[in-house]
């Protein structure tokens, strides 16, 4: 439909949707076909796909507001508020676990709707709206709910009950970040939460802002525009000058630019030239938007099968030198269980299965050997990893 890519998401059976600006958008099929299709609201900016396959589409104009696709029933539906208000003029979406949408509007207000289409609106006098939109939510296990805008990210607890407002808890954080326009939002397997601003990435863990740059890290470009967090707890930035990928347990960096990968390039020198990341993890792609079109990194293994070279590292584990257990090398079905040298189940991990990857997060654990137990249809696979946990802990 166009080369201008507003955003980008895959869908449940491996299509990819991008959005253009506009009512139109462009569905990529798995055999690589590509159709047109019109929304019945007008510029579409924001893309997400729920737990049933339905695309969500969110647009920035007073006539706008929410739509959704169903491609299974090629059908259509739409939520607004009013005909012509600026409370449909979404300027930040995201959709969390529960299929909850969380919409942040121009006249102020966060809206939540639930998987029944029940609305809870929370006005929160701390958030200014934004001259522009694309600005994103991101949830962690808590069901927190953070929000980034050009005036900090905000912080939401509901409280697990999202239409009683008696318990709720908010702050708006700008202490510690490197710019306090947050144009990017993503939570990592630790609740932490990571930030892609114009003047650097940051990570809070809970007290404070670890910052990120071209100065501390391996950063290609500190004006960053999205980041996304993968299956293997490895952090995607996306900035002017490609894409940085940070392996969080090991700290190793690896940067994708135009040179070196099937990127887009920027012969013009665009301002904004990058505008969209999405990860599907389950197939091992991740797509990439720009003013000028599309691209499609595959990072999937090539093997499906449990290897002789199969690793388990940092073997053995510090807790707080290291920062978690990998274990690489597994087949796209596999199981992975820890237990206790006795045998007691400790946890189930989730496995990446476009990586072919697992983390343990230990946590709060002994020191002492551990038992990971792989089953898949290769068949079953053991090994011990030692934890040592400091005195000091």
């Amino acid at each position: 439909i166009s080369n201008v890519i507003s955003d980008c998401a895959f869908g449940s059976d491996g299509s990819v949707y991008l959005g253009h600006n506009s009512s139109w958008f462009s569905r990529i099929m798995p055999d690589g076909s590509i159709r047109g299709l019109v929304s019945p609201l007008p510029w579409i900016v924001q893309i997400r796909c729920d737990s049933k396959g339905r695309m969500w589409f969110t647009h920035f104009s007073y006539q706008g507001g929410v739509s959704v696709y169903d491609p299974d029933a090629d059908t259509w539906g739409t939520i607004q508020w009013g005909m012509s208000t600026a409370r449909n003029v979404i300027q930040a979406f995201g959709l969390d676990r529960f299929d909850t949408k969380w919409v942040f509007n121009l006249a102020g207000q966060i809206i939540a709707i639930d998987s029944n289409n029940n609305q809870q609106e929370f006005n929160l006098p701390e958030l200014v709206p934004p001259p522009g939109g694309s600005y994103e939510f991101a949830f962690d296990s808590r069901n927190r709910v953070w929000l980034g805008l050009n005036n900090g990210i905000e912080e939401l607890d509901y409280g697990g009950t999202l239409f009683d407002p008696s318990d709720d808890y908010h702050v708006l954080h700008t202490s510690g970040l490197p710019s306090t326009e947050v144009r990017s939002v993503a939570v990592d397997p630790l609740d932490r939460v990571w930030v892609a601003t114009p003047q650097g990435g940051a990570m809070w863990d809970g007290r404070i802002f670890k910052v990120y740059n071209t100065i501390n890290s391996g950063l290609l470009s500190n004006n960053l525009y999205r980041v996304r967090v993968d299956g293997a707890g490895r952090v995607w930035f996306l900035s002017d000058r490609g894409l940085s990928i940070l392996d969080v347990i090991s700290g190793r960096w690896t940067n994708y630019t135009s040179q070196n990968s099937g990127m887009l390039p920027n012969f013009q020198g665009l301002a904004g030239f990058f505008t969209a990341l999405d990860i599907d993890d389950s197939r091992g792609m991740a797509g990439i938007g720009s003013l000028r079109g599309f691209s499609i990194f595959r990072f999937t293994r090539k093997s499906d099968t449990i290897t002789q070279g199969w690793k388990v590292y940092p073997n053995p584990c510090v807790i707080g030198e290291h920062n978690g257990v990998v274990i690489d090398g597994l087949p796209r079905d596999a199981r992975v269980q820890i237990y206790t040298i006795s045998g007691k189940p400790v946890t189930t991990l989730n496995v990446s299965p476009g990586l072919g990857r697992a983390v343990w997060y230990p946590g709060r654990v002994a020191s002492g050997l551990y038992i990971i137990v792989i089953n898949s249809g290769a068949g079953v696979r053991t090994e011990r990893v030692a934890l040592i946990v400091p005195d000091n802990r």
